[in-house]
């Protein structure tokens, strides 16, 4: 059997989340930082609140008539 992962906060209410240091994160910016992680791990230098500056990246617009 595939052990799940512990979670290492709480969610506090819809939209909060409360980390294991005890910062409070918007569950969307949460969200979206753990996919930039699992994507690019080497993305940011700490997995730290205060370390998040920003991440940029190039989308590419693929339409149907491209395929």
């Amino acid at each position: 059997p595939k052990q799940r992962r512990r979670y290492k906060g709480k969610r506090i209410k819809r939209g909060l989340f409360r980390s294991a240091h005890g910062h409070l994160i918007n569950a969307d910016v949460n969200a979206a930082y753990n996919i930039l992680l699992k994507s690019d791990p080497k993305a940011l230098p700490k997995r730290s609140v205060n370390g998040v500056g920003g991440y940029v990246m190039y989308p590419l617009r693929v339409s149907i008539e491209q395929l």
